[in-house]
């Protein structure tokens, strides 16, 4: 019978290459490439390839050989962020032995990489408008997909309660999300340059294919426009009680103060109400604030002037301010006005024993007077001399002490009557109040 022998498959071995280098973004097209060589060196095996990855586990059985290669491409989505090994085995044939597992192909896949940019519908308002914010999330490389998650935008760094985790609208590349902020003068959105940051936090679940994000490089930036503050031309009111305008007042110690009236107005006015009091300032000295708070809606606000005021006679220059420190109004000043304190005219009497009854030529007499101020309590008290004459001889003078003074004559310098001799007595006058006499 003829001779039998039986003939073995001829052993192989797999090799496994890929088209992009490690690391590489997610969303990269790769392809992966199988190369079987036999131990014989000739001849080419037919059938299929099998390839396999760490993490995603047999990722086909089917790789059809052309020559001794055959090849992969899975979906540009398949391989998540992760360490991938992958390894490709033949599958064998008729005359070719299936190899073992190929030596590992390490890849590397990192998230896709994100670009975040805002926009604003408008860059510069009045308070109590809107501005829409639209965020922008691109995701490279563009077969990544879309990019999903939230944006939260930031103003000033403080969060916008109204943008706050907003879901990305994921149809597109770039993604966008959008919302609107009204400037109400409250909770940080009021006057001044507003900084706007949008931050993106992308999906996590199952895995997180993109890298989180800020457009924190590249600001937009919103200017809201204080709400316009104005004072009108100022007056005050005199008299007691205080209810006549004018410009002038008499020197005054009882207290009755004149009162400062501050018309003003706030254009474009919030909801929120001022946080300064108006300032009253004579010359450059601050005298005072208001008491009250003026409103938003307001028209008028007083200040009872004082003392430093009303019983300074000279010219008084009055203005008022509000000041800074108030985000949604603007600092205003006044026009100052003048406001003048006369002085006043005292009324002098007569006082002394020379001034009642009779007594004998020769003999010394006290003679005196009073000036009475503004007022018999409080304030300043008259000061300087009061002069006694008789016709046109003099009797001599006194230093005023608490508003009064006496001086003691002989009558030699009188002449004996009757009729009695007249005495005049002149008051010199001083800083608050004129001369007189009686």
């Amino acid at each position: 019978s003829p001779a039998q022998f039986t003939l073995g498959k001829t052993a192989t071995t797999t090799a496994v290459t890929a088209n992009q280098t490690s690391p590489m973004l997610f969303g990269t097209p790769i392809t992966f490439t199988a190369t079987v060589s036999n131990a014989a060196n000739s001849g080419t095996p037919t059938g299929t390839v099998t390839f396999t990855d760490s993490v995603l586990g047999v990722l086909t059985s089917t790789a059809a050989l052309s020559g001794n290669v055959a090849t992969y491409s899975p979906s540009n989505t398949a391989f998540v962020p992760a360490l991938h090994t992958v390894t490709a085995s033949y599958n064998g044939d008729t005359n070719y032995s299936a190899s073992p597992a190929s030596p590992a192909f390490n890849l590397t896949v990192n998230k896709a990489t994100t670009a975040t940019t805002v926009s604003a519908s408008v860059d510069t308002i009045n308070l109590g408008q809107q501005v829409q914010y639209t965020v922008y999330v691109a995701g490279t490389p563009t077969t990544a997909g879309n990019p999903t998650g939230t944006v939260t935008i930031t103003d000033n760094a403080t969060t916008i309660p109204a943008c706050n985790n907003l879901t990305l609208v994921s149809v597109a590349n770039p993604a966008t999300a959008s919302c609107t902020v009204t400037y109400n003068g409250s909770g940080g959105l009021g006057g001044g340059t507003h900084s706007i940051i949008a931050n993106y936090t992308a999906t996590t679940t199952p895995n997180q294919l993109f890298a989180n994000g800020s457009s924190s490089s590249t600001p937009v930036t919103v200017t809201v426009n204080q709400s316009t503050t104005s004072i009108g031309t100022l007056s005050v009111l005199v008299g007691n009680p205080a209810t006549t305008p004018a410009a002038t007042a008499v020197y005054n110690n009882s207290g009755t103060a004149p009162i400062l009236q501050i018309p003003y107005s706030f254009a474009n006015a919030p909801s929120t109400a001022p946080v300064n009091y108006f300032q009253v300032y004579d010359g450059v000295t601050l005298i005072g604030n208001t008491t009250s708070l003026p409103t938003a809606s307001g028209t008028l606000t007083t200040f009872i002037l004082p003392p430093s005021v009303y019983q300074a006679v000279g010219t008084h220059t009055l203005q008022v301010k509000y000041p800074s420190g108030d985000p949604n109004y603007s600092t205003a000043t006044s026009a100052a006005i003048a406001f003048v304190v006369t002085q006043f005219a005292p009324t002098v009497a007569p006082n002394g024993s020379g001034f009642s009854g009779s007594t004998a030529y020769g003999t010394a007499v006290q003679i005196g007077g009073t000036v009475t101020g503004a007022s018999t309590s409080g304030g300043a008290v008259a000061t300087g001399t009061l002069t006694f004459t008789t016709g046109s001889t003099s009797l001599g003078s006194c230093t005023l002490s608490g508003g009064a003074c006496t001086l003691t004559v002989t009558n030699a310098a009188l002449v004996a009557g009757p009729p009695a001799n007249p005495i005049n007595i002149a008051y010199s006058g001083d800083a608050n109040y004129s001369s007189a006499s009686n």
